[in-house]
């Protein structure tokens, strides 16, 4: 006769293989709705000028999260490119 610890053995083994593959499936779905059902992050009723002009007058955090940068930064950018000689259309210049 069999020993039952062999047999409890294989049913652990059967279990930790059925999780691994619900995992591994879950891990698939997971991928696939982040990389394939893409959804719009942005919305498109505001674009160029308009955008910038309202993320600037927004929250100060939504342009470092949208720039990369803190308001401050991309304002002295805005100051250094017009004293460079470039013409600055996103917003009034007269609220730096």
């Amino acid at each position: 006769m069999d020993n039952p610890f062999d047999l409890e053995e294989e049913d652990l083994i059967v279990q930790a293989a059925a999780t691994a593959a619900i995992a591994t499936a879950l891990s698939v779905i997971d991928y696939s709705q982040t990389y394939f059902l893409k959804t719009p992050y942005h919305n498109p009723t505001l674009t160029g000028t308009t955008w910038v002009a309202e993320l600037l007058t927004g929250h100060s955090k939504h342009v470092h999260h949208e720039l990369g940068v803190h308001k401050h930064v991309f304002q002295a950018l805005i100051v250094a490119l017009q004293d460079a000689g470039y013409t600055v259309t996103v917003m009034d210049t007269d609220s730096l």
